[in-house]
């Protein structure tokens, strides 16, 4: 029982995202229509998440039998601006995208698991950050040390940053920051999963008042 209700809050959790973006995206192109002109991109957006949430569904659907992520050669670059085309107008805050000149970023990955992990950072995010700040997505490649030509995506917010004392525990399962029944501390904890089932790492950078940097690192699909 302990394990089926796991699942659910999990299952509950990661439909609650994309059906906040479904949501976001379909009062933009209700607005869009009162004024006389709609925006074709919101409703690409909308059906975008639409089936992100029906291909989670099918994940949990068929957890009992363990299915195997689907590895294969992609761009992370254009993988990131699809998600960020999908959410970067559904929110109280400014999401903005930095790529990287260093493209194409080659990557053995699983793109619904790369959706997931980016829309979590991004949506706990916002959450962190003020009505009127601003987020930022970043791509790009490693130039140095041991994870050197490895390739990245990362969100930064503008939030109060993570105190010192808790930054080891915000990857535990549960555990959130988050006051009045807001958090369920599934999001970070899911993306931490499906990092490490890429062969990745997830980075944490964070100074009290300055909001917190979460960079995703992968191996290069171009790495001999």
């Amino acid at each position: 029982m302990a394990v089926t209700g796991r699942m659910a809050t999990m299952a509950g959790h990661e439909l609650s995202n994309y059906l906040s973006i479904v949501l976001g995206n379909a009062a933009l192109l209700k607005e869009a229509f009162g004024r006389g002109k709609p925006d074709e991109r919101l409703l690409d957006a909308l059906i975008l998440g639409a089936k992100r949430g029906s291909g989670i569904c099918g994940q949990f659907r068929n957890l009992a039998r363990a299915p195997a992520i689907e590895m294969h050669r992609l761009d992370l670059a254009e993988n990131v601006r699809t998600t960020f085309t999908m959410m970067q107008r559904m929110t109280r805050c400014t999401i903005l995208l930095e790529e990287t000149a260093d493209v194409p970023l080659p990557v053995r990955a699983d793109d619904a698991c790369l959706d997931q992990i980016l829309v979590n950072l991004v949506l706990n995010a916002v959450d962190a950050t003020k009505s009127g700040g601003r987020v930022h997505i970043r791509t790009g490649r490693v130039r140095s040390g041991m994870q050197r030509g490895w390739v990245y995506f990362e969100v930064t917010d503008s939030g109060a940053g993570i105190p010192a004392r808790i930054r080891r525990r915000v990857r535990e399962l549960f555990f959130t920051t988050k006051t009045g029944g807001r958090g369920t501390g599934i999001g970070l904890a899911l993306a931490c999963e499906l990092i490490a089932k890429l062969g990745g790492e997830l980075l944490i950078r964070s100074r009290e008042g300055r909001g917190a940097t979460f960079r995703v690192v992968l191996p290069s699909a171009d790495r001999p």
